[in-house]
């Protein structure tokens, strides 16, 4: 039997894995949640008065607000992603930094419309969210199964070239698949 699926007899009764489903992404969500509270307490006892309280109110509120259908992430594509994270970051910021510095004339402005390869809507917001780090490059939209990258320089192959190294990075988080450039 599938999940969500209804049970003749059972009808408005959640089927057990369901409960269960909801149960672990209650418990996960509070964990994650607690954890942070205490970080931002400076892990404070006394704090967890009101802590554990915030945690199960906003477990619950994220459980409503985002379902717990939502999209997996793979903990190893994740914790492979962090340093690219950081590192990107500090890239981008260092190349907008050296354009500023050697002022207008430095820059060449590019407007690129990029096809996503990616597979899933999630996936895809979270590439081009990341693309804002790299240097001098802004996520300006996703449009249908493009994205629309606005670049400080270019050129526009350059451009392509480091949304697909997001893509790809992104992909090991999401599990996705990357459809072949050009398909």
């Amino acid at each position: 039997q599938v999940a969500g699926q209804e049970v003749p007899g059972d009808r408005g009764r959640l089927v057990r894995s369901d409960v269960l489903d909801v149960v672990q992404s209650l418990l996960a969500r509070a964990v994650i949640i607690a954890a942070a509270w205490m970080v931002l307490t400076g892990g404070e006892l006394v704090s967890l008065s009101v802590g554990l309280p915030a945690a199960a109110c906003a477990s619950w509120v994220s459980l409503t607000l985002r379902p717990r259908r939502a999209p997996r992430v793979a903990f190893r594509g994740l914790v492979r992603f962090v340093p690219y994270f950081l590192w990107q970051s500090a890239r981008g910021a260092a190349t907008v930094a050296l354009l500023a510095a050697r002022g207008p004339g430095s820059l060449d402005p590019v407007l690129c419309r990029i096809p996503a390869l990616l597979d899933g809507q999630p996936a895809r917001v979270m590439a081009l969210c990341v693309c804002s780090l790299l240097p001098g490059s802004l996520g300006a939209e996703l449009d249908g199964d493009e994205y629309v990258v606005h670049a400080l320089s270019g050129p526009e192959s350059a451009v392509i070239a480091d949304m697909r190294d997001v893509e790809r990075h992104v992909a090991a988080v999401f599990r996705a698949r990357m459809r072949e450039a050009g398909a």
